[in-house]
C-alpha cells in the first residue's frame, strides 16, 4: 500500500502535501469561504481521514480477493483522490453551476444571544410552520415567499429578518420552539458539548480511554456498527510486539521492535504505550499517537 500527495504520476508526484495543501488544491477551500470572503481550511482533517478509510476499503477487497488468488497487488492511494472523490457531488455541480450559492431560505447558521443556531427551511410547509412558530404570520402571509423559488430569491431579506429575531433569546430557546415545530435545527456545539450530549451518551457513540498519568480520559469515536466501550472503561491488555521503522518517530533509517499493549476488549488492537528501553534516544512516546485503524498489524504475542 503507498499513499501519497499527488498520487504516482504526473507533474505534482514528487511535490509534498499534507491535508491543508490539499484543501486549497481541490477547490474545498474555495467552496469553504466565511462572511470575510476569504477561503478557510477545516480543522478536520477530511482529506487525511478519507484517504485513510479508502485505503482501507482497497486493502480490505484485495485480502477479500487472495480467496481465489494468491498473488499480491500493489494499491496505491493518494490524498487528491481521496479528496476529489469525497467532495465529487459538490465538485460536479460547481464545474457546472459554478461557485456555491444558497440553495433555501431563511437558512443558514444565526447568531443567538449566547452562541449560534443551524437552521434548514427547504418546503413551503416547513416556512409556514416556520412562520407559525415564531410568530411571523405576516412574512407566511407575504404572497413573494409562497413558493421555493420566491424565497430563495428573497434570502438575504429572510435571513436578515429572522437573524434579527434570533439575536434576541439564547441557543437552547431557539432549538426547543424549532424542534416542537418539527423543523431541522441544531446548536452549535463543541467537540466537549458533543461528546457529552444525551444522544451521544444514548447511543454509546463515545468510548472512554484512560492511560496512567493522563488525565482526563480520552473520547475516542467507537467505529459505525462495532461494540461499544461502556463510559470510563480503562483499557488493558496483553503484550504484543511489532518491529517499526525509527524513522516513523526519529527520523532514523533503523528499525525498533516495540512493545504493544493490546486490549482484548476491542475488534482490534489500540496501542498505548512502550518501553524506553525499547527504543533509540530521540523517538517519541507511543502515547503521541492516535489509536491505529480497524487494520489488523501483524502482531507477535508475547
Amino acid at each position: 500500500l503507498s499513499i501519497s500527495g499527488f498520487g504516482q504520476e504526473g507533474p505534482l508526484r514528487e511535490k509534498p502535501a499534507m491535508d491543508p495543501v490539499l484543501q486549497a488544491f481541490t477547490g474545498f477551500m474555495a467552496e469553504n469561504k466565511g462572511q470575510d470572503g476569504i477561503p478557510h481550511r477545516t480543522p478536520t482533517v477530511v482529506n487525511d481521514m478519507t484517504t485513510a478509510l479508502y485505503a482501507h476499503q482497497a486493502v480490505a477487497a484485495a485480502l477479500y480477493a487472495r480467496h481465489d488468488e494468491a498473488r499480491g497487488r500493489r494499491i496505491n492511494v493518494s490524498l487528491m483522490e481521496a479528496s476529489a472523490n469525497l467532495q465529487t457531488i459538490r465538485l460536479m455541480s460547481g464545474y457546472l453551476d459554478g461557485p456555491f450559492k444558497a440553495v433555501s431560505a431563511p437558512s443558514g447558521t444565526f447568531t443567538t444571544a449566547d452562541g449560534w443556531i443551524q437552521m434548514v427551511i427547504i418546503q413551503d410547509r416547513d416556512f409556514q410552520k416556520l412562520c407559525a412558530a415564531l410568530d411571523l404570520t405576516d412574512l407566511g402571509d407575504d404572497p413573494r415567499f409562497a413558493s421555493y423559488e420566491g424565497r430563495v430569491s428573497h434570502g438575504d431579506y429572510l435571513n436578515a429578518t429572522v437573524g434579527e429575531l434570533f439575536k434576541t433569546k439564547a441557543s437552547a430557546h431557539w432549538r426547543e420552539i424549532l424542534t416542537e415545530a418539527g423543523l431541522q435545527n441544531e446548536v452549535v456545539q463543541t467537540y466537549e458539548q458533543f461528546v457529552h450530549h444525551p444522544q451521544v451518551e444514548a447511543t454509546g457513540l463515545i468510548s472512554w480511554i484512560t492511560q496512567p498519568g493522563a488525565e482526563p480520559s480520552w473520547p475516542v469515536v467507537s467505529r459505525p456498527t462495532l461494540t461499544k466501550e461502556k463510559p470510563s472503561t480503562s483499557l488493558s491488555g496483553e503484550i504484543a510486539w511489532m518491529t517499526l521503522p525509527s524513522s516513523i518517530w526519529s527520523g532514523t533509517g533503523s528499525w525498533t521492535r516495540m512493545p504493544w499493549i493490546v486490549s482484548s476488549a476491542l475488534s482490534s488492537p489500540i496501542s498505548f504505550s512502550r518501553s524506553s528501553s525499547e527504543v533509540s534516544s530521540g523517538s517519541r512516546w507511543v502515547t503521541d499517537l492516535k489509536p491505529h485503524s480497524s487494520a489488523r498489524l501483524p502482531l507477535e504475542r508475547t
